[in-house]
């Protein structure tokens, strides 16, 4: 039970600089999800910290990082990790 709890656990800044980018590009692609739209996700770059560029169907969407999300948890969801990624608005031009 407590390697469940440790496993749930949000990034942190004493957590490897490895897990905690795979933490933000998870949440990278979900917001770019949302934003793009029915177009599938082609490519994921890291621009620069905190700022990430994604690309799908033709259209480019910039997605950066916020840190100390103030979003809500749902009732018995993992915990939220301590940023968010917000997603500007596509480039399809």
């Amino acid at each position: 039970m407590l390697a469940a709890l440790l496993a749930a656990a949000p990034a942190s800044a004493s957590e490897p600089p490895q897990r905690r980018r795979a933490a933000e590009i998870t949440q990278v692609v979900r917001a770019a999800t949302d934003a793009l739209g029915m177009r599938p996700i082609t490519l994921v770059e890291y621009v620069e910290p905190g700022l990430y560029r994604v690309r799908g169907g033709g259209c480019t969407v910039m997605v950066q990082i916020r840190v100390g999300s103030t979003r809500p948890g749902r009732p018995g969801a993992m915990p939220l990790p301590p940023f968010e990624a917000v997603a500007g608005t596509p480039d399809c031009g």
